[in-house]
This record gives C-alpha cells, structure tokens and sequence, in this order.
C-alpha cells in the first residue's frame, strides 16, 4: 500500500501518450495537391476528370449505405482529387477561342484593342543609372486589362483574355472599370531561352495572361467610358492610391520605394539592385507581406480593442474585417491570403470560444489558395511561405515546453535584480527566436538553393535582428498613413521613426552582405532529391506511426544528404570522364555568350553580355552554368570592349570562381565607365586579366587546341569590333570558329588566311550585314552557322547567304540555347525550344 508521503516523493504520473489527432482538412489539401499535380504532370482531358470525380461520388455512396466508412472516406477524398484536377485542367489549358494571346509572337507587332481596366496605374521608378546597361529603362506605369475587342484592319472584332500593359511615363486619369482604348506593341511573354532560367511564359499563364502589350507614350491609351458607379474595386485601388502618395510624399526618396514594398507589397517600386541585397542575405520574405505583417497589425488592433474602442466580445470581428481590408489592398497574394485565412480561423475560435487545430487552418488556407488559382501551388513563394508556418507549428512546443523548475532556482531567480530579470528574458526570447529561425531556415534551405542557388548563412542571424527594426518600420508606417487623415500634424513624427528604421534596416542588410563567406552561391540539389525529402519531411511530420525514433531520424537525414553529395560528384566525375567537346550558344538576346566544355571537365566562357540588363545576361549564363553543376570557370575570354559583350561578367564572377581571364592587346586601349567597371571587378576578385593576340594558344586541355586567329599584337586599324578575338577551337578533327564582332578591316585580315573548312561557326556582329557575309561564308563554308542575336529583320536575308555554301543556320532568338555535341564521329544538335536537355 503507498502512502501519500510516498506519492509526494514519487512525483506527478507521467500521462500515457493521447492517440493522434485527425487532421481531416490535410487528408483534403493532400488530395487536392494530387489532382493537380497529376492534371499537370500527366495531363488528362476534363471528361476523365468529371467522369472520375462523378464515379468516386457514386462509390462514396455505396459504401456509406453499407457503413463502409474507411473506403467511403477513400471514395471522397479521391472525388476531392479529380474535382481539384478538373479545376486546374480549365484554369491551366481552357481558354477561349478569340482569346488575344493566341495571336502574340515574341516578336514585337502592332495591335489596337478594347477594354476594361482591371486595377489603377502602378509606377514602376526609372531603372539606376549604370554604365553596363546599354539601353536605361525610364519611369514606367504597368496596368491590367481585360480586352473585349480588337481592330482587325478597319473593323473591330471581339476577342478576349486578360494582358498586362506597360505605358512609357506616368499614365494618369485611368481607374478600375474604365473603358480604354490602346495602341501598343504586343508579345508573348518571353518563355525560358536557357536550361535552368526563370519561365516567364508558365508563370504569366499561371495567371491567364497570354500576351503583354507595350506603349510607348501615356497618349497611347485613351479612356472611352468613365466608370461612373460606385464599386469596392475602384475604392480599395483609391485608397491604396493614396497611401502610396502619402508614403513617396512624407518619407525620404531613398526610403519611399523601400516603405511601399514592406507596407503595401509594391515590390515593383523597388530597383533591382535592393532586392538582390535581400535575396542574396535570405530577408527577401521581409517583402512578402505574410505572417509577420499580418500578425504584427492584428496584435496592435487587439491593443486598441484591449482600450475600449470595441467591445471585447466583438473585438475578434473587428481585428479580422479590417485584416482582410488590408489583405485586399496589399493585392490578396498567397501569402497574406494564407495569413488572413489563420487568423479567420483563430478570430473565428475565440468567437466560439473553441480552440483551432493549427495544422487543420493552415490546410484549409492552402485549399482557400489552390481555390482561387490552383497553379499557385507550383509557386516557390507560395511553397516557402507554407513550409515555414508548417515548420514553425511543428516545432513550437519544443520552445513552448516549460519544465517544473526547482523552488530554490525559482527563490534564486526571483531575488536578482528587476533589470537582471529583464536582461534574461529578453536573453531567452532572443534564443528562442534564434533556434525557430534557425529551424525553418533549415528546412527552407534545400528549396531555395534549388531555386535561387544561394547559401545564406547570415540569414539566421539578420532574421533575428531585424524583426526590430522590422516591427518598429510596420507600426510606425501603419501610425503615419493614420495619422495622415486623423491628426496630420503628428504625422511627421511617424515618418520619421519608419524612416530611420527603414535606413537601420537597409544599410543592415547592405553591410551584411558586404561581408565575405557571409553567403555563397551554389549549385543546388536536383529536383528528385528535393521532391523525396520534401515528401519523406511531410510523412514524418504528419503521420506519428511512421515516425522513428530521433536517432534513425538523424541517420535517415544524413543518408539523404549523403546520397545528394554523391550525386554531385557522380555528375562531376562524368563531365571529366566525357569524351565529346560540348559547345553551348547561350540565348540573350542582342549579345553574345558561349559555353565550351572541353573533355576533361574544363569550361571556357566566351563573352557574357547583352544590349538589355547586366542582370539578364548575368542570370541567363550563371543559370545555365549551375543547371550542369559547374561553379568554376576555367577560363573566361573576352573578345572586344563592346559592352554587349561583357555587361554580365563582373556580376558572374562575384557568382563562380574564375582561372583565367583573356582578353585582347587593345581592350582596355581607350578606357569608360562600363570598362572601369570590369576592370574593379577583376581587381576585387584577385584576377589578372592576361593579353592574347593572333598566334597564341590558350592552354586548358591537351586533347583540344585553341587557337587566337586574330587581332595581331599591334591591333588592327578600325573599331573596337574590327579587334574581336577569334578563336579557332580543334577537337578530334572537328572546328568551331568564334569570331566575335569581327568586321572591317580585321574582317579582310582573318579571310586573307588559307581557307579552312569548319564544322560550326557563329555569325559574326550578330548576323549583320555589315560583316560581309558572302566573303565570310565562302572562306568558312561552316556545315552550321549560329546567330546569337534578338529577333531582326536582317537575319534571314544573312541567313540565306550561309545556306547559298550549304549551311544550316540557327538563331538563338528562335531556338532558345542551342548545344553542339561534338566527337570524331558526329556532331549532334539541341536545341532548348525544341527538345529540352
């Protein structure tokens, strides 16, 4: 028999585990992913998915009537699929037959249209002034439209779809639900030209959006008929309207663009420059308005409702209408929608007086999402800003967890000094929110090193700090736009406040940034992995049973990532071992960029540069060069001092490691801004750039020869184009010639050599006619001409002068990258349009 004394000494029972609970609304979002992911991935026609989902609903029936409930439940859930299914199937491929987009070419074509402003004008600030950008985009103002009509010669016919409109300059006087009428250059957004970059065409149809129209001038677009009526649309853009003015108006201009990204998501307001500073320190969420934006407001609405401006019982109500009003006019984007659909749930309880299953919300939030538009769940922003609430909910009871501490360490800790108290807390609080960032940046990190190839590991650190800075700029950018109509003359004192918290901010981050090994740029684990551990995280968190003990956990964990790293030194070793010569003209546009990866595993690089952004060119090779797991340059070489050609090497290089850099006698001959910069760019990097002229070899590997042609020592008369290092490349009896911008009078000198057969050139100056195509094409009679270029109109008439000496010609404007597979025995051909590699 025990006593109660005994009882004392044994201490409190230790509960037996509660059974797990059901999540039924994850078993939905479960079944909805499916039905989409399988309408996308295997593309049924909507008639199997209705007649499935009809099927499963019959079955459902059937073994409901017979008490069947597990395979009921299974009949339902697998309705829910093919109904999620047959909902992308019409957002994804339904369109409309008179559908405008239909007619778009990524060619540029007039076109004159009608219709329905679907938004206000938002503007977009002129780009920085940079000596690599040769073309300097000017202010900018970006619309949606849904067109009703089109001009078809002198008529009109209707058409439909929705487009996204830029206006060179400030376009004023239009307002949702306007009538208008356009002239404008249309496109088909730019789909992905190179492996591994950023679709623009999958993510615009993803939103419906099959065409984007440019004017040139505000006078373009003309507003037929005025909205006359009232509307909530009109309203919510007036208002966001004028919280943008208020914010450019009262705020710093350095700190304007900054202010309208964090409060109202205008991300677009913002160059881009900034926005890498984020993305490269991992704070690009700061931008997202979420969780913390959304939470940080509902915490200050609950403080006023806490001082009787509502009543208690309704203050759940209050917070949340004026939440979802926010929601609306920061754009309702998957992340604040997901915010405000956790706090619907959590207002929704405390109404109730129920508590909310944490994991059960944030499913119904996704299944509120894929609603809207199911394509969001392919999305990275839309999956990182699920994995980290997920992430956050799963680990929260680990810094919940309170342990019965000691009366005596409870007597010691009560007796220190008030402010030595304080000092712990704010100590613990800190760890605390260290460790939670710690673990979703954790959990995040192999998808974004998968989609954006960065290793930020500052990123647990500045997330910790910055949420101060963070939280002060919000309440006092939520105070100024409220002050600004309620008491004006307080006003500025809020401006102030959200001012210098955004500077601590910004040049926090800067600062970061500048720090060396304070991130590094990577390859990134390939899909499958990513797709398997994803799945296998899910599984373990979600279904108890199958969930081993911590250690197999760790070794579990550990065998993944080993099986990652062997698989990068698998694709190494290959590219080592490989016995063909693969040559790769990359698509950018107007510019030059080619990839030779010679047996042995060495890369040469041969320019790297566009007539557009330097970022674009810099994202465009970078892309690539990651997609085939190589993070070192062998070699880069430079063919001239024209800045189409090298705009996007000084931000690679701060990208992937560099051996050696050539460049020819004469390039840095007459020095400007563009060059200057290159040139502190090579000195930061510790890289020598190494003069090459016409005789030199460039030794990279034994097996393949690589020869300068031209310019000689002296240079040659003429402009920097007339100097353009030609390289001539020899592997295994097969020749490549790249010639660069290679024009008069250099031009004559290369021709006046003994004539040679090759196998692939590249059109020199980009295919122009300037380069003397019948003398070049009759002393090279290549078997495949390449023209690196954008879309011109001079190019078929190059293109026919090449074909004329039994040659096939290829333009990267039209055929994306294009890869060369060479060896002795053949030369093989891919084409990233055609037939993605």
């Amino acid at each position: 028999m025990v006593t109660a004394a005994e009882k004392k000494i044994e201490g409190p029972a230790v509960a037996k585990p509660s059974a797990p609970r059901i999540l039924p609304l994850v078993m939905v979002f479960l079944a909805v992913a499916t039905g989409i992911c399988s309408d996308r991935y295997l593309g049924f026609s909507i008639l199997y998915w209705w007649t499935g989902s009809l099927c499963s609903w019959c079955l459902w029936w059937v073994f409901i009537r017979g008490h069947r409930n597990q395979l009921a439940a299974i009949s339902l859930l697998t309705s829910v699929a093919a109904l999620a299914g047959a909902w992308h199937h019409w957002q994804w491929y339904l369109f409309a037959d008179n559908n405008l987009g239909f007619t778009a070419h990524e060619a540029p074509q007039p076109v004159c249209f009608e219709g329905v402003a679907l938004n206000g004008p938002r503007t977009i600030p002129p780009g920085t002034a940079n000596p690599l950008r040769t073309i300097v985009r000017g202010e900018e103002t970006r619309l949606s439209v849904q067109i009703i009509k089109v001009r078809n010669g002198a008529d009109w016919q209707s058409s439909s779809g929705k487009t996204h409109l830029f206006v060179e300059g400030q376009l004023l006087g239009v307002h949702p639900g306007d009538r208008i009428r356009v002239f404008a250059r249309m496109l088909k957004p730019r789909p992905a030209q190179n492996p591994g970059e950023f679709d623009l065409w999958l993510h615009q149809r993803a939103d419906r959006i099959l065409c984007r129209n440019y004017a040139n001038y505000p006078d373009c677009v003309t507003v037929l008929d005025p909205r006359v009526q009232w509307s909530f649309r009109g309203w919510i853009e007036s208002v966001r309207s004028r919280c943008n003015e208020i914010l450019w108006s009262r705020l710093s201009h350095q700190r304007s663009g900054l202010a309208t990204a964090v409060l109202l998501g205008a991300r677009e307001q913002l160059n881009r420059e900034k926005i890498e500073d984020f993305v490269v320190t991992g704070t690009i969420h700061l931008f997202a308005i979420s969780g913390l934006h959304v939470g940080i407001l509902a915490t200050a609405l609950f403080f006023l409702a806490r001082l009787n401006f509502v009543s208690q019982r309704w203050a759940p109500l209050f917070v949340f209408c004026l939440v979802l009003l926010y929601a609306m006019l920061t754009d309702a984007r998957p992340p604040v929608v997901r915010a405000t659909v956790l706090l619907a749930a959590l207002c929704g309880g405390m109404l109730m007086g129920r508590k909310t299953s944490p994991f059960n919300s944030l499913a119904a939030a996704a299944i509120f999402i894929l609603a809207i538009n199911p394509s969001d769940l392919f999305r990275t922003g839309t999956q990182l800003s699920f994995l980290a609430v997920a992430t956050l909910y799963w680990f929260s009871p680990c810094l919940t967890r309170v342990q019965n501490a000691d009366p005596l360490a409870q007597l010691v800790e009560k007796s220190r000094p008030r402010f030595v108290r304080w000092l712990r807390r704010i100590g613990k609080t800190y760890f605390q929110l260290a460790l939670a960032s710690g673990v979703i940046w954790l959990v995040a990190l192999p998808l974004v090193m998968h989609r954006f190839h960065i290793l930020s590991l500052s990123a647990v650190l500045l997330n910790t700090i910055l949420w101060i800075p963070m939280l002060v700029a919000l309440l006092s950018g939520f105070s100024l736009l409220l002050l600004t109509w309620l008491a004006p003359p307080a006003a500025p004192v809020a401006a102030w406040i959200c001012d210098n918290s955004l500077w601590v901010l910004e040049m926090t981050v800067a600062t970061v940034r500048s720090i060396p090994a304070s991130h590094f740029w990577v390859t990134g684990p390939t899909w499958w992995w990513l797709a398997v551990f994803y799945a296998g995280v899910f599984l373990l968190a979600s279904v108890p049973l199958l969930r081993p003990t911590k250690r197999w956990c760790l070794t579990i964990l550990a065998i993944w990532i080993g099986i990652g790293f062997l698989t990068s030194s698998w694709e190494r070793w290959q590219r080592t071992s490989n016995q063909t010569l693969a040559c790769t003209f990359l698509s950018v546009g107007h510019g030059t960029s080619v990839v030779l990866e010679i047996p042995g595993g060495k890369t040469v690089l041969y320019d790297a540069g566009t007539s557009g952004s330097p970022s674009a060119a810099t994202r465009s090779v970078s892309s690539f060069l990651w997609s085939r797991g190589i993070t070192h340059l062998d070699a880069i070489i430079l063919s001239h001092a024209d800045v189409d050609h090298y705009n996007g090497l000084p931000e690679l290089m701060d990208r992937l490691s560099v051996g050696s850099f050539f460049i020819s006698p004469v390039t840095f001959a007459h020095m400007n801004p563009a060059l200057e910069q290159l040139l502190q760019s090579l000195e930061k990097n510790g890289i020598h750039p190494q003069k090459i002229d016409a005789g030199d070899l460039v030794h990279i590997s034994h097996e393949t020869r690589i020869e300068v042609l031209h310019p000689p020592a002296m240079g040659s008369s003429g402009s920097d184009n007339s100097n353009s290092i030609v390289l001539e490349i020899t592997y295994q009896g097969r020749r490549i010639l790249l010639p660069g911008d290679l024009e008069t009078p250099g031009l004559e000198a290369v021709i006046a050599k003994t004539p040679r057969r090759y196998d692939l050139v590249m059109a020199p100056h980009h295919g122009s006619l300037h380069s003397s195509p019948h003398a070049f094409a009759a002393w090279s009679q290549p078997d495949w001409m390449v023209v690196s270029s954008g879309y011109r109109h001079d190019v078929q008439v190059v293109a026919g002068v090449y074909k004329e000496v039994g040659a096939q010609v290829l333009e990267t404007a039209k055929s994306g990258a294009i890869r060369f597979l060479l060896d002795s025995h053949s030369v093989r051909v891919l084409r990233w349009r055609e037939e993605a590699w």
